[in-house]
């Protein structure tokens, strides 16, 4: 007689189901617990200090970006994934500043809730991938300071290395969605995550080809998806390119030398925020305490995150310091070494005091670093750019607006890209490409290398303002006293017609406030904008109501391939995340326009219920009886 195919499914007993809850109990509770302590982490700098703008120098670009892009599209900005997820959390109701802020705090606590996830994968104790979070929460203090794309691209490359480990084609599907959501934000970290990944597959190709040909897939996979959707965003306006950084600005001039030692300098200054010889000797030990396809990733993550710095460091390339930031494989892999060092040597005292003082420097460095940043968007400011704007409000579209500028500091190209910023997140979007500033000529006492910089610039913007000018109404000129800190009457290096346009007349609108008069006279001032009205309780409210809102979206779809629910929980932000940067290019792309809280609404609850329906459908098919021989 044939022995029967039909495996044979063994069922835990009431006894075990009991333990396998109380356990997953206590793990949601630990992450619960986990989130709670990175808000608090990020939100206490917003309640200790009063922010009511997000932080980080690129957080004006980012709120610029936006404006634009809610009025021309997400073809429209350099970074259409992430411009996508800030316009659909517009959906919270927080408002467009809150909610930048709020995206900022939230991917840092996801980064956090994945790591955990992660190190959990791979074998990790309780309290180790608890650690594991916490450490990869709190270094994430050096993007959640202004660089969106970058955490956008670092919260899904985490869930995608967890949902890897798993063998099924469902995983793959998954993670090469995750990676081109994550590649529609910042593309050049996709290459990087491409990397990691390449490098993990070639590392398993002796023992588990079955991992090498999944990473490849996935990445494969991951490149389509971001095609896909660049080739979607081609049919919309094109880019508007312009310098948004001093690495920005350095490059289109050609300055190489003073970019590198920009590069070199920023890391040399840098360094000791992120605790690198308290992190790496750990994270060396740590190597030995993970398994399996975690381990190979993380490894595979650490020795990219090393030629990076190196090969960046030498040749300037890029700048080396946004590896370290982004090589999350070290805080994991720290914690690993921590818990190893723990469990191995717990009765020598001096081991665990060693290892938990570089616990402690770690976290201790980050924690100042923090401490340090502000929002680069200051209320005077806009008070002062608003009051200015809405006096010209009647000028036409296209008239180039001019606003000479004399901080107090000889790094005018970063001073100078920093206050462009500003200003064009506070103009109302269909002004921001006539936004022009412009400088003066170097002063006396400059090195030469600084008065280089500085004539740069100032031949550049000038050349930039005057070609904007030609063949369009005649310039109108902002003179606003926060701008020019010197308080010295130093004409700015100009073209015509600009120039003409310096020569005034000029009328007083507000203190310390004047606009060239030809430009308000018989105009009616326009209403006050009010797009970036913000407050320290809408940033307060704005970040757990961003992870709330993210995770509720998420949590279906990470529940059709995580291994178990606390799985699921951890990676919900994540999914979450790249469902709303694919749903809103999708939306933009069928000609909704992100901007306000009904379209971010609507995208919301379409991408979380295309989720939980997809759960439901996958729930019944495994609930239906299989088909037995001679039925």
């Amino acid at each position: 007689m044939r022995a029967s195919s039909t495996p044979v499914s063994v069922r835990p007993t009431s006894g075990g189901q009991s333990l396998i809850r109380s356990r997953f109990r206590s793990d949601a509770f630990l992450l619960a617990a986990l989130a709670g302590g990175l808000h608090v982490w990020f939100l206490g700098l917003f309640l200790l200090r009063g922010f009511v703008y997000p932080v980080g120098p690129d957080a004006p670009v980012y709120l610029w970006w936006m404006r634009l892009a809610g009025a021309d599209g997400l073809s429209a900005v350099p970074r259409p994934g992430a411009m996508a997820l800030l316009g659909v959390t517009l959906g919270t109701g927080v408002g467009l500043p809150a909610a930048v802020a709020g995206v900022e705090c939230a991917l840092g606590v996801a980064i956090g809730a994945a790591a955990a996830a992660l190190a959990r994968t791979g074998g990790a104790s309780r309290i180790g991938w608890a650690l594991a979070g916490t450490l990869a929460g709190t270094f994430a203090t050096h993007l959640v300071a202004g660089y969106v794309s970058n955490l956008i691209f670092a919260v899904v490359f985490v869930a995608a290395l967890v949902v890897l480990d798993d063998a099924s084609r469902r995983s793959v599907v998954a993670a090469a969605v995750l990676l081109g959501a994550g590649a529609l934000a910042h593309p050049l970290f996709f290459l990087v995550g491409a990397a990691v990944l390449v490098l993990a597959g070639a590392l398993a190709f002796a023992r588990e080809r079955e991992q090498t040909w999944r990473a490849l897939a996935a990445t494969i996979g991951g490149a389509t998806v971001f095609g896909a959707g660049w080739v979607l965003l081609l049919a919309g306006p094109p880019v508007f390119r312009t310098d948004t950084s001093q690495d920005a600005f350095l490059r289109r001039a050609g300055l190489g030398d003073a970019l590198a030692h920009a590069y070199r300098d920023r890391l040399i200054q840098r360094w000791w925020r992120y605790a690198l010889s308290a992190s790496v000797p750990l994270a060396a030990f740590g190597v030995t305490a993970c398994r399996g396809w975690v381990r190979r990733a993380l490894v595979a993550w650490f020795a990219v995150t090393v030629a990076g710095v190196a090969v960046g460091a030498v040749t300037a390339w890029f700048p080396p310091d946004r590896f370290i930031t982004f090589g999350y494989a070290i805080p994991i892999l720290a914690a690993a070494g921590v818990t190893a060092i723990v469990e191995r040597w717990s009765r020598r005292r001096l081991m665990v005091a060693v290892a938990a003082a570089l616990t402690l420097a770690m976290m201790a460095g980050a924690a100042i670093a923090w401490l340090r940043e502000e929002p680069y968007l200051k209320p005077r400011a806009v008070d002062a750019v608003a009051v200015a704007v809405g006096a010209a409000s009647g000028t036409p579209l296209g008239t180039p607006w001019i606003f000479p500028i004399d901080p107090p500091s000889t790094q005018m190209s970063l001073v100078a890209t920093l206050l462009q910023n500003v200003i064009r997140a506070t103009v109302p979007p269909g002004r921001i490409p006539d936004v022009h500033v412009i400088v003066p000529p170097p002063p006396p006492g400059l090195s030469a290398d600084e008065e280089r910089e500085w004539s740069a610039f100032a031949d550049r913007s000038a050349a930039d303002a005057a070609r904007a000018a030609r063949g369009r109404p005649a310039p109108v000129v902002f003179d606003i006293a926060l701008f020019d800190s010197r308080h010295e009457a130093r004409r700015p290096v100009c073209q015509p017609p600009v120039c003409r346009a310096l020569d005034g007349p000029f009328t007083r609108v507000a203190d310390g406030v004047s606009v060239s008069a030809a430009a308000i006279a018989g105009r009616t001032t326009g209403p006050p904008d009010q797009t970036l009205d913000s407050s320290t309780a809408r940033v307060a409210l704005g970040a757990p109501l961003v992870l709330a809102v993210l995770a509720l979206v998420g949590f279906g779809w990470s529940s059709l391939v995580a291994r178990d629910r606390p799985t699921a929980v951890a990676l919900a932000p994540a999914f979450g995340t790249a469902a709303a940067v694919l749903g809103g290019v999708l939306a933009d792309r069928a000609g909704l326009r992100l901007t306000g809280a009904g379209p971010g609404l609507l995208v919301l609850t379409l991408a979380g219920a295309g989720g939980y329906l997809a759960l439901l459908a996958q729930r019944r098919r495994r609930a239906q009886p299989t088909s037995t021989l001679g039925r």
